[in-house]
């Protein structure tokens, strides 16, 4: 394919072909149960703030600090790659000690998230001390009959 008109011909025909499939392919996405149900969610906490009421919805606020830990993470990747790229075509070695510092930030938080969801996933404790009787001692009697 070393011709320029049959390269510019197939970027045409695939502009085309993206042009027309991908309007409906984002618009099924949001007519999805899942995001109607958050957008309803967001306009819902949009009015109850607009009346002076807080919403409590655990759900919404879980997806934010899930969304703000993904785009740290995604940043902290990005920041290593490039600083690794650019250590090696500079030869820099102090790039490279910035991407080892960036490095080990990403494992530490990377554990920290671990550490987080193992807390979270972890069995509630349950005491398995015997209760004490505070107000008085409880007997037990044994009745028998006797068949002789």
């Amino acid at each position: 394919m070393d011709n320029p008109l049959a390269i510019l011909i197939t970027l045409v025909i695939a502009g085309a072909w993206a042009a027309y499939l991908l309007p409906s392919i984002f618009v099924s996405r949001r007519n999805a149960p899942l995001q109607s149900t958050q957008e309803f969610n967001r306009i819902t906490a949009r009015l109850a703030s607009v009346h002076g009421h807080a919403v409590e919805n655990t759900a919404l606020a879980r997806m934010r600090v899930l969304s703000r830990r993904r785009k740290f993470l995604a940043g902290l990747a990005l920041a290593a790659v490039t600083t690794l790229a650019l250590a090696i075509w500079q030869g820099s070695s102090i790039l490279l000690i910035a991407h080892i510092i960036i490095d080990a930030l990403g494992a530490w938080y990377v554990a920290m998230l671990l550490q987080i969801k193992q807390r979270r996933l972890a069995p509630a404790v349950v005491d398995l001390r015997p209760v004490e009787e505070t107000t008085e001692e409880r007997h037990l009697r044994i009745v028998s009959s006797s068949s002789s």
